[in-house]
């Protein structure tokens, strides 16, 4: 079985048995020198300080409550200078924070799950 190591660098680092310019090198297996990690990481932070157990449960808790929208807004036609609302839902045992956009714009003061 192959052996991984883990490297976290910054700058300039030695990796995989030559020196490498990334910010950060993450993983090589020692067996085949010449091949970097081959995987995917979607959630990396860097900290400029150890963590307390309480800061990384804390972490936990928030990110393994990923909401799902669960009725997404649907489309409607009303007459010209009529009303149409729009709403959403999507549960989550944590607060949620809402924003609705117009043609990639910022609809100030719309943060609520229902855009009257």
């Amino acid at each position: 079985m192959a052996q991984w190591s883990t490297y976290c660098h910054v700058a300039f680092a030695w990796k995989c048995k030559r020196w490498v310019s990334l910010l950060l090198c993450i993983g090589c297996r020692s067996v085949y020198a010449d091949h970097n990690f081959n995987g995917a990481i979607d959630d990396l932070r860097i900290y400029n300080r150890p963590l307390s157990s309480n800061e990384v449960a804390q972490l936990y808790a928030f990110e393994s409550d990923v909401p799902i929208i669960t009725t997404q807004p649907q489309n409607q036609s009303v007459a010209q200078g009529g009303t149409a609302t729009f709403s959403v839902v999507a549960p989550a045992a944590n607060p949620l924070t809402y924003q609705w956009f117009k043609d990639g714009m910022v609809l100030t003061s719309a943060t609520n799950t229902t855009l009257p």
